[in-house]
């Protein structure tokens, strides 16, 4: 087992101990480009699905916040490496609003995705 896998293994163990989400942080994969159906004979857009995650929010320092990269009320959602790719079209749902993904910066060591580090803004 490589050192790459064993840290994955760890962080998937302390996202899952300290997990607050408890189900509410969600992955909203938006539907894509629209495809053509041949029952309907017309183009529909694929529709949007709900991924759970499993992480923690933390909000950013203020000695932090620049007011171009990092804004007041931005959140980092640290959230444990999911098979699907993640793009920045998809929204974050947490506490009851969907959050824009600015920034999403893999933990990534040596092609092992440790977790997934989603910079928020609202």
């Amino acid at each position: 087992m490589s050192f790459a896998n064993r840290m994955k293994g760890v962080a998937d163990k302390l996202l899952r101990k300290y997990d607050e989400s408890d189900g509410r942080i969600v992955l909203v994969k938006k539907g894509g480009e629209p495809v053509w159906d041949e029952i309907l004979g017309e183009m529909v857009i694929p529709p949007t699905v709900d991924v759970p995650l499993v992480g923690v929010t933390v909000a950013f320092s203020a000695n932090l916040v620049n007011g171009t990269t990092i804004q007041a009320g931005d959140v980092m959602v640290i959230v444990q490496a999911i098979g699907d790719d993640i793009s920045m079209q998809d929204k974050v749902r947490f506490d009851g609003t969907e959050w824009s993904i600015v920034s999403q910066p893999l933990v990534d060591y040596t092609g092992v995705t440790i977790c997934h580090k989603l910079h928020c803004r609202k």
